[in-house]
Order: structure tokens, then sequence, then C-alpha cells
């Protein structure tokens, strides 16, 4: 987020520490601001990102909410970091690999998938990475 230029940037999470710790480190950068995830009011952005976070959410019911509020968001694009693949393995009892894409097409027809690039992760975090990548996705338009 240090190197992203945005016009506005609205940062959701559920920790109060997360927030507090990017509300003091954006202190004097009006254009960003950061809200816990229930929020009241409704958060539309151009691009709805999620860096770093389905791979964590290991309940099924959570991981829906989330995925349904994310894709709400976007007016036009959704990017997400994870992986992607399902494994039946857990390595770590806060990891949780999904069939994220298969997800995505089968909830949200409405948004059609533009890209992916995998990126390769230094050591440690490969060990639990299990092939995240990036996924980009655009809201169809009607005709």
């Amino acid at each position: 987020l240090e190197l992203a230029q945005y016009p506005t940037y609205v940062g959701l999470d559920i920790s109060p520490e997360a927030i507090a710790l990017c509300r003091g480190k954006f202190a004097q950068d009006a254009t960003k601001q950061f809200l816990p995830v229930d929020a009241p009011g409704s958060h539309r952005a151009d691009l709805a990102l999620s860096l770093d976070v389905i791979f964590h959410l290991v309940e099924d019911r959570t991981y829906r909410d989330y995925m349904d509020r994310l894709f709400a968001a976007a007016e036009g694009y959704v990017a997400i970091y994870s992986t992607i693949e399902e494994s039946r393995t857990r390595t770590l009892p806060h990891v949780r690999h999904r069939q994220v894409a298969e997800d995505v097409g089968r909830w949200f027809p409405g948004f059609v998938r533009l890209l992916d690039y995998e990126a390769g992760l230094p050591p440690p975090a490969a060990e639990w990475s299990n092939g995240a990548q990036f996924i980009l996705y655009q809201r169809k338009h009607e005709a």
C-alpha cells in the first residue's frame, strides 16, 4: 500500500489491531481510510482487492460471506491473491486452500476471469503458500 497511488483507498479488516496499525502508518495520507469490515454503509470501488486473506478463512460460512462482500464491493474489477487449488492437507490450523476460481465462476456469473499470474514466494512463505497467485476478474457489462 505504501507503493500504490490510488485517488482514494478504503481498507476493511476484521482486526482492530490491523486497523489501528494502518491508521497510524498512513495518518498523514488523507486519501486512505481504514475501517472495520462490518462498518455501516455500502463500500463500493472500481477495484476490490483481496490480498493474503482467502486462505486464512477456514470456516465455510466465513469464506462465503467474505466472497459475497468482496464481489458486491466491486464496480468494475476484483483482484485476488490467494491459493486457488483445494488441498486436504492442512499444514497450519489457520490456512485452508480452496478452489477459489471454481467458486467464483459458480457464485458470481456476472464476472469474467481476465488473467492469472503465479507469483513465486520466497521461503518460508512458500512452505504454506501452495502456489498462491493473482487472479483478476472484471464485471460483465449489460448490453
